[in-house]
């Protein structure tokens, strides 16, 4: 969550809904008047998310979330913040933490609020994440898939499947890629979430004609990959492990943005990890790759 500019501030009525969500945490409400806002847009999410900084010296974090949004026809359930209410992503075995305070449904703007404790200290930059913070996170996550593994009674209020996840990136990829959308929701989808808009284009021109057929091939048979992962053993997956949703407080590893939460094999967590940061984020192990005992 890394700030950016501009600074608001939150109205009177904003901070009533938000003293009130903090009553129901079981916390002493700190917007004692209208808290200082600061837009947070370093986690390229399509929710508009807020730091609050009130006068006491308490910060939170606002995470609004539309429900009339691409995302979810794509998925088939409201995310995060039913989720967060249905118990889905609030237990979570330690060292793990959910830093959600409380999730509510605001009618009148038909939007969901999630209030949560600000973790953005422990975000790792992109310079300094180290082997440590690896093995830390994957300790954690092992805690989380153990406690789920081949569980039938996995909970199924606000996440959904991993082929219902993959569906959502894949399709937008091949809107962006081919300028075609073979289901409705992808056009839109790709307006919430331009992240492909942005690296697409550039991938595809480095890797050639050969790999880029290559690469939408592979897309289009998402469908074959993602069933052979059936076979494996289910359990709660957080889908979306990358540096900006990862925070580390002392021995807490604390998780947020649990948008695509899901129930499938384990090992899609580990590997969308692999895919979004470590080629990126190289260990301190001062080693060659082929030297080293993981990917890499």
């Amino acid at each position: 969550m890394e700030a950016h500019t501009p600074t608001t501030h939150t109205t009177p009525s904003d901070t009533a809904r938000l003293a009130e969500a903090l009553r129901r945490a079981g916390r002493p409400p700190s917007f004692a008047e209208p808290a200082k806002a600061q837009f947070l847009d370093g986690g390229r999410t399509g929710a508009r998310v807020t730091r609050l900084s009130c006068a006491d010296g308490a910060s939170f974090v606002l995470k609004v979330i539309p429900r009339q949004r691409a995302f979810r026809e794509a998925l088939g359930h409201d995310g995060e913040a039913a989720a967060w209410l249905a118990g889905t992503t609030r237990a979570l075995p330690s060292p793990l933490v959910n830093p959600t305070l409380d999730a509510s449904f605001h009618p009148e703007r038909d939007e969901w609020w999630l209030l949560m404790e600000d973790v953005s200290p422990g975000i790792v930059s992109r310079s300094g994440w180290t082997e440590g913070h690896t093995r830390q996170l994957f300790t954690a996550m092992a805690g989380l898939h153990a406690a789920h593994w081949e569980d039938p009674a996995i909970p199924r209020a606000g996440i959904g499947d991993l082929a219902a996840t993959t569906a959502l990136l894949v399709e937008i990829a091949l809107h962006e890629a081919t300028g075609r959308a073979s289901v409705e929701w992808a056009a839109s989808s790709a307006e919430q979430f331009q992240v492909p808009r942005v690296l697409l284009p550039g991938f595809l021109e480095a890797a050639g004609d050969r790999n880029a057929d290559f690469y939408l091939a592979l897309l289009r048979r998402w469908r074959d990959i993602v069933s052979a992962l059936d076979d494996y053993p289910p359990t709660l997956l957080h889908g979306d492990l990358r540096r900006a949703n990862i925070a580390f407080m002392d021995e807490r590893v604390v998780l947020f943005d649990w948008e695509l939460a899901a129930r499938g094999s384990a090992a899609a967590d580990l590997a969308w990890h692999w895919f979004l940061h470590w080629r990126r984020h190289r260990p301190d192990d001062r080693r060659h790759r082929p030297a080293r005992s993981f990917p890499g």
